[in-house]
């Protein structure tokens, strides 16, 4: 597409939300998020080339597309059963990158989150090999019932890349963004351990992870950033360090409002996404899976390739 149509079409004077190169050199109008570079380094790590039940691509879910720079990346990757999810569609955005960069998206939305799993159960789509879940969780009313929505969306054995802000303290809390004390948007900053135990209770087991530092603390107000973390759903809760709490009740039932437990059932004889997960710096508990408060508190913050912020017409990851 000719880079001065590109530039004249009333979409690209619109905001953005990512940096894209629709034409060499040209990209669109959006802004740097770092959160991003997290969610395509462990993308990088998960093979979904081959993580399909039948060992080609795997299916996948974006949450919160924006403008697709997700699809993309796996689109160049030779994975194509891809579909992006947003609430609100950024439809003239998507239809100007479908045209420049000659990509057919498969799209839904116009829809909550929570209401998703009955409209895809409709479609006959999912449960999926790999779902990203990045940017979105913090900006939820519900960030816990947003993420049994989202383990109700990924096949046992597949992997789910989680990405949302984290407010550095040692406790199991989640805080409040009241007054806009974090950030004039958003409304929850989990705590390392928080996005660990949650994660662990609602089925997926924490196998890598990375995180970012953004402002320092201020006066009661902990330090802030973001984390990333590669997850495998499992078909139960995951323990940790002698807790029979998490699985000793039977919380099963009151997940109903969220996902369908049976419905995961149908493809979980399918093998497990394989994933990369040795990396430096990590601190695993005694049964192998991923200790993300200890391995924040002792470890340093990816180092940010301002370069990866943005979709380059070469990227493949």
């Amino acid at each position: 597409m000719n880079p001065e149509r590109i530039k004249s079409n009333a979409a690209f004077q619109l905001g953005w939300y990512y940096r894209l190169e629709l034409a060499p050199g040209l990209f669109t109008p959006g802004v740097d998020h770092a959160g991003v570079v997290q969610t395509r380094d462990l993308l990088e790590r998960t093979d979904a080339e081959n993580g399909g039940c039948d060992g080609g691509p795997a299916s996948c879910l974006d949450i919160g597309l924006q403008e697709g720079m997700i699809p993309l990346l796996l689109a160049r990757r030779g994975v194509n059963d891809v579909l992006g999810y947003d609430r609100a569609l950024r439809t003239s955005r998507l239809n100007l990158v479908e045209s420049a960069l000659d990509h057919k998206f498969d799209l839904i939305g116009g829809m909550s989150l929570q209401q998703l799993p009955a409209a895809l159960k409709q479609a006959g789509r999912g449960p999926f090999d790999l779902v990203v879940f990045s940017g979105v969780a913090y900006h939820m009313f519900d960030p816990m019932g947003g993420l049994a929505v989202v383990r109700g969306l990924v096949r046992d054995g597949g992997i789910c890349v989680f990405e949302t802000t984290v407010a550095f303290d040692d406790s199991d809390a989640m805080f409040f963004n009241s007054r806009g004390r974090f950030t004039p948007q958003g409304l929850w900053f989990m705590t390392p351990s928080c996005v660990d135990y949650l994660l662990r209770f609602v089925h997926f087991e924490p196998l890598d992870a990375v995180f970012l530092s953004g402002q320092p603390a201020k006066g009661a107000k902990p330090a802030q950033g973001r984390i990333a973390v590669a997850c495998r759903a499992v078909p139960d809760a995951v323990s940790a360090g002698g807790d029979e709490w998490i699985s000793a009740y039977g919380f099963l039932k009151d997940f109903a409002e969220f996902l369908d437990w049976e419905a995961l059932k149908l493809k979980n004889e399918a093998p497990p996404v394989g994933y990369n997960a040795e990396r430096k710096g990590l601190v695993r508990r005694d049964d192998g899976s991923l200790d993300i408060g200890a391995t924040v508190a002792q470890g340093s913050p990816l180092r940010i390739d301002r370069a990866r912020t943005n979709l380059g017409l070469g990227d493949k990851y």
